[in-house]
């Protein structure tokens, strides 16, 4: 990661924690909601997860250990995992039987499109703030 000065596929190696248990975060949800019928708990529990992991985020500096670092982004995937699953229900359950197709369709292009509005957005910001940084 940059905070290790880490190469760029070295960096990609160590983001495979948060990757790789999104999918059981979501199979999780997925499961739980079909057998019992409710979908908030996932929401709810999946923001409290992703809300530890950036607090742990939030400590990473030169020293972190990778252990520690890995422990972080495997609690960031599965958090949001079954945010991603949770929303995803709840989109669907608001709406009647016939309209619930299109909500899916609908859901699934608005968080595609929010992905890279929201790359660029931060991309942007912290090229900003470097350069503003350099000025003084």
């Amino acid at each position: 990661m940059a905070v290790h000065g880490s190469s760029p596929v070295h960096a990609g190696i160590e983001l495979l924690p948060a990757v790789c248990l999104l999918i059981p975060g979501s199979i999780l949800v997925a499961i739980v909601v079909s057998r019992f019928g409710t979908y908030m708990w996932g929401v709810w529990i999946g923001w409290m997860i992703i809300g530890t992991a950036s607090v742990m985020m939030i400590d990473f500096d030169t020293t972190t250990s990778l252990a520690f670092c890995s422990g972080a982004l495997a609690l960031f995937g599965v958090g949001n995992g079954m945010v991603l699953t949770g929303t995803n229900v709840a989109t669907q359950a608001m709406l009647s039987r016939d309209d619930r197709a299109m909500a899916a369709c609908m859901y699934g292009f608005m968080r595609s499109l929010g992905m890279p509005i929201g790359v660029a957005v931060s991309a942007h910001t912290i090229k900003e703030r470097f350069r503003l940084l350099m000025i003084r």
